[in-house]
């Protein structure tokens, strides 16, 4: 009698760890999901204040005149193509699972940097 209760009480204690363990999974993926998400959130924040002020920069090259037009039109060009490359991205990490997510992550942090970079000398050509 004493070896099965015993046995249920070890019972009980593997099923109340596996429960533990389920809510503890449950735990970190909600954190995950949340910190998914307002990475995104500022990620789409960027973005679109760099539209913003990609749009101010068009606006001020279209004051320009001869070459130096046609360089600042091309210097907008390949922006809006990084800033694009980015938007791809984040749809790309959107999709991320655990394992991807933080070198997605990375990825996206570095391609931002690139592009805030690319504007600022882009905005003190113009300026």
């Amino acid at each position: 009698m004493r070896r099965y209760a015993c046995l249920a009480f070890a019972l009980l204690i593997l099923s109340l760890a596996a429960c533990a363990g389920e809510r503890q999974s449950l735990r970190t993926e909600k954190s995950f999901q949340r910190e998914k998400e307002d990475f995104i959130t500022v990620v789409e924040m960027k973005l679109e204040e760099l539209g913003r002020g990609l749009d101010k920069l068009i606006e001020a090259a279209e004051y320009s005149n001869g070459h130096a037009q046609t360089e600042l039109e091309m210097q907008i060009v390949d922006l809006v193509r990084e800033k694009s490359a980015v938007g791809r991205k984040l749809e790309y990490l959107r999709a991320a699972d655990r394992e991807t997510w933080p070198y997605m992550k990375t990825d996206i942090e570095e391609a931002l940097d690139d592009l805030a970079r690319l504007f600022e000398e882009l905005k003190e050509v113009i300026s």
